[in-house]
């Protein structure tokens, strides 16, 4: 998150609403993509973890970076959500099932982040 620093400031608004931006398009990718045929089997396990660690690591990047670090629990509850939000549309998608296993993933990349997302400001405090 230092490298988003110019001069001890956080990049400006523009960029926050960019990240915003980038997120939604990602969610709504996950739901529109997850929704086609070619979905069914896409990741064989356990390759369906990681992907699943990758899509909403990055979502949890993109809303912190969106919220510039200032909520991190609601960072991991909307990515959360969206998790919850994802396995219940995949209960109603032919071939497709819910997997806690893949909830869990979308939580642990969550936290994940926000947590090096912290740490990272911490260290960048500490040195200005």
């Amino acid at each position: 998150m230092a490298v988003l620093m110019d001069k001890g400031k956080w990049l400006g608004r523009g960029w926050r609403q960019f990240y915003l931006a980038a997120c939604l398009v990602l969610v709504a990718n996950l739901f529109f993509l997850g929704s086609q045929p070619f979905a069914v089997g896409l990741f064989q396990p356990p390759y369906d973890k990681l992907a699943h660690f990758a899509a909403f690591g990055c979502m949890a990047l993109l809303l912190t970076l969106a919220s510039v670090g200032r909520w991190p629990l609601a960072v991991v509850a909307a990515v959360t959500l969206v998790g919850v939000l994802d396995e219940w549309h995949q209960t109603w998608l032919p071939g497709r099932s819910a997997d806690m296993g893949d909830l869990a993933a979308d939580f642990v990349a969550a936290v994940a982040v926000v947590v090096v997302a912290l740490l990272l400001r911490g260290s960048a405090s500490r040195r200005s």
